[in-house]
């Protein structure tokens, strides 16, 4: 069954917008990780700086964006199905029956239905895409560099002393918190768009959840970074215990190297690795890496919406040209 002119518009400024906002936001991604995967404590943002460089003095420049090959091979893909999928369930008016139960008749019932849409679309991206989600972390933890054809060769490491489960560990969290994410981070997004978009006629109608196309179309790029950084820091806010567990996990081996290089145990479980970080570590411990997290998650979301809403924008346009063959 071939792809709509939706889908492929949708699937292509997805990943356009991962892309760019991975590659911008590498030098938080990596802080952040190696912070996360570390029981030596939490960086603040006003550390973020000096943070970044001891890794130009350990690694040199390049180690900023250490991982960052695999990391865009993965949100590529990642990205693209995140959004057709989400965008094709919320385009569906059948789709938000089946959910809610209800019509769309409330600015709540919107919501909700947006919400399950966006968990479904996480859940589906992470599935297809976990394995290099995995080799990412651990190239992101390794405190060698890694050049483009070590993620092949990685790759054929893990497979010889894990097998294809390795390429698993850590997916039960992982999922759990795409499915929250993704469902706070579109929702809100959505919600806050339309909301703003219609903020002239609220105090006159009642509204349903959904802006006039002619009013949504006026937004610029900056309303939609706004918009975009303040949803992504609310769903990364609430998911991110998971995220840190998910870390953990996916940094265990066999030989344990990666785990002692930042002094985290090998866990038995998911259970027993969330257990461990809340009595011998205390609940903040959750989020250890916000000091970084905090500006990786508005700079990251912010980049990932505008760049998704102005690609969107130009593709439309192209197609909308004389003689358009973008969609032939």
């Amino acid at each position: 069954m071939p792809l709509s002119k939706e889908a492929v518009v949708n699937g292509f400024s997805g990943a356009a917008g991962g892309f760019v906002a991975r590659t911008a936001t590498s030098p938080l991604s990596v802080i952040k990780t190696t912070n996360q995967v570390s029981t030596r404590g939490n960086i603040p943002p006003w550390r973020v700086y000096g943070a970044i460089k001891e890794v130009i003095r350990v690694s040199g420049p390049a180690g900023l964006w250490r991982g960052n090959t695999i990391a865009c091979a993965r949100i590529v893909p990642y990205n693209a199905l995140k959004f057709m999928v989400y965008h094709s369930l919320d385009d569906s008016v059948d789709a938000i029956q089946f959910f809610t139960d209800r019509n769309r008749d409330t600015w709540s019932d919107v919501a909700a239905g947006r919400a399950y849409a966006g968990a479904l679309a996480g859940f589906a991206a992470v599935l297809i895409t976990f394995p290099l989600d995995i080799l990412k972390v651990r190239q992101t933890c390794s405190r060698t560099p890694c050049l483009p054809f070590h993620t092949a060769k990685s790759a054929l490491d893990q497979t010889r002393v894990e097998g294809w489960r390795g390429f698993y560990r850590g997916l039960s969290p992982t999922l759990a918190g795409a499915v929250v994410y993704s469902s706070i981070q579109f929702s809100t997004y959505e919600t806050l768009k339309h909301l703003w978009a219609a903020r002239k006629d609220l105090k006159n109608t009642e509204f349903a959840g959904i802006a006039p196309v002619a009013e949504l179309e006026k937004l610029g790029f900056g309303h939609h970074m706004l918009l975009g950084g303040l949803a992504g820091s609310i769903g990364r806010l609430i998911a991110y215990p998971l995220d840190v567990i998910r870390k953990r996990m996916m940094i265990q081996t066999p030989c344990n190297r990666l785990s002692k290089a930042y002094g985290v145990p090998l866990y038995k479980s998911t259970w027993d690795c969330a257990r461990h970080i809340l009595l011998r570590e205390g609940v903040l411990s959750f989020w250890t890496g916000r000091g970084a997290n905090i500006l990786l998650s508005l700079s990251s979301s912010a980049i990932t919406f505008a760049v998704f809403e102005e690609t969107k924008r130009f593709l439309y346009q192209m197609d909308a040209r004389p003689n358009p063959t973008l969609f032939r």
